[in-house]
């Protein structure tokens, strides 16, 4: 018997064994020693599941161990072939709302250099048109996307022309604030099975405190006229919304959900302050630490839980992400949970000037003024300059958990990531690398909510499956 690659860590009372194609398996203490120091010894049952997720092999079964073990492992990086997926496209940094925590630095008297022009349009279509993927998500961001709706209108025309010759599966995505929207966006959004993400911070008092009232009405009452307008004239399972989590509501997460409840929404996406644009000029007013946000969200996501055991669905969507990865072969399309770092690999940014970034948080860096990780121009270079250059390849090289030195040993592996750009930006501001520390505790409770309640296991596979809690029951 011979024991494979693994990793470890202790859960509670129990020591926690990962590999890593993303298997795990507890084992009391007494059993994890028998383990490491003669398997042979462990109980047949446990024995047989051991092997069944490849930590021990048969000598005479070692081949077939080791090569359903390289499948699971391609299965996990399977978004490695998909290169590049996720595209985003920036309309316009003008805006019709003021957040107080910004992260695009967008304004509400953007510059004519800040909206796109039809010309840099179609260049940075038949850009996305090179990708290899023959999935392909185009994502329009501001600013407010929808105030140049004309260009959005374009976009989606030239690159169903091209897609003729092309023949890809092309899904878009409107990231709006839901402040406006005409019949006509409606239509169209219809006509082109647009997905809507939208926020939506709360009940009244924070959203409208996060999210400036929009001209003399409540940012909420809009935004959620709006949301219902979407909802009875199209489809509620089109749209999204995430909560950025500031100071305001961070020790009222639960009447957050009850307002996702009480409008409709199936899902909420809990999002932590991110160091750039505006948020990066507030932090000391909005800001709080590491801690008090980790206890917060094992707090909300508890009420999440009994909710979803009392009957009422709604999914929370950071964990999701994570129990993806632990639960099921496959990995997520999160690009900012990804080994290697999903930068470039499945997410590119195009600007407003035809500038391609890695991802959306390094084109936030970009509009502060720091464009360090910018990798060219839709105006001046090719698509093989931009994709294949060494720029690329050398922050992709540097960022893979699996050969950072702080990350050597971790159990949590093969389900995290590194965010290149975060933790830049967070080194340049003289404070950790947070994401790994948020990620480890995050990942840390939801295993050990997997170990001692078999009731929440079920409302995970609901929200991966579809399957309601109620027939999972049964």
């Amino acid at each position: 018997m011979t024991k494979l690659p693994f990793r470890y860590g202790r859960i509670q009372d129990s020591m926690l064994v990962t590999n890593e194609c993303g298997q795990f398996y507890f084992l009391s203490t007494p059993l994890f020693r028998r383990f490491i120091s003669d398997p042979d010894t462990l109980p047949p049952n446990i024995k047989n599941d051991l092997m069944s997720k490849f930590f021990l092999a048969e000598d005479e079964s070692m081949e077939f161990a080791l090569e359903e073990s390289a499948i699971k492992l391609r299965t996990k990086k399977a978004f490695l072939s998909t290169f590049t997926e996720l595209h985003i496209i920036v309309l316009t940094y003008a805006c019709n709302s003021k957040c107080i925590y910004c992260h695009a630095s967008s304004s509400t008297d953007a510059k004519e250099h800040d909206v796109l022009t039809m010309a840099t349009a179609r260049r940075i279509c038949e850009y996305i048109m090179q990708s290899p993927s023959t999935t392909l998500k185009i994502e329009f961001q501001g600013g407010e996307p929808t105030l140049e709706f004309n260009i959005m209108m374009f976009i989606v025309e030239y690159l169903n022309t091209l897609n003729v010759l092309y023949r890809k599966d092309i899904e878009y995505v409107v990231c709006t604030n839901l402040l406006v929207l005409s019949q006509e966006h409606l239509e169209f959004y219809k006509k082109h099975s647009f997905c809507i993400s939208t926020s939506l911070d709360g009940p009244r008092e924070i959203h409208d405190t996060n999210r400036t009232p929009y001209n003399t009405q409540s940012n909420y009452s809009r935004v959620l006229e709006n949301y219902q307008k979407v909802c009875a004239e199209y489809s509620p399972e089109r749209v999204s919304a995430l909560l950025t989590v500031s100071r305001y509501s961070l020790p009222r997460l639960r009447e957050c959900v009850d307002a996702y409840v009480e409008h409709g929404f199936r899902s909420i996406f809990i999002r932590s302050l991110n160091p750039y644009g505006l948020a990066e000029k507030t932090l000391g007013e909005l800001g709080y630490s590491l801690e008090d946000f980790l206890a917060a969200y094992k707090d909300v996501l508890d009420y999440i839980l009994i909710l979803n055991k009392e009957g009422i669905f709604i999914r929370e969507e950071l964990a999701s992400i994570f129990l993806q990865k632990i639960l099921t072969p496959f990995s997520s399309g999160f690009v900012d949970i990804q080994s290697p770092p999903g930068v470039g690999i499945s997410c590119a940014v195009y600007d407003t000037d035809g500038a391609v970034y890695p991802s959306d948080e390094a084109r936030m860096l970009a509009r502060c003024g720091d464009d360090s990780f910018r990798l060219g121009s839709v105006l001046s270079d090719t698509y093989q300059d931009i994709f294949l250059g060494e720029k690329l390849q050398k922050l992709i090289r540097g960022n893979m958990v699996e050969t950072e030195a702080h990350c050597y040993g971790c159990p949590y592996i093969p389900y995290c990531g590194i965010d290149p750009v975060r933790k830049y930006q967070e080194t340049k501001l003289n404070v950790p690398y947070q994401s790994c520390k948020k990620y480890s505790k995050i990942i840390t409770l939801l295993f050990s909510e997997l170990k001692n309640n078999p009731d929440s296991e079920k409302v995970v596979f609901s929200w991966l499956t579809g399957v309601s809690y109620e027939e999972l029951c049964l």
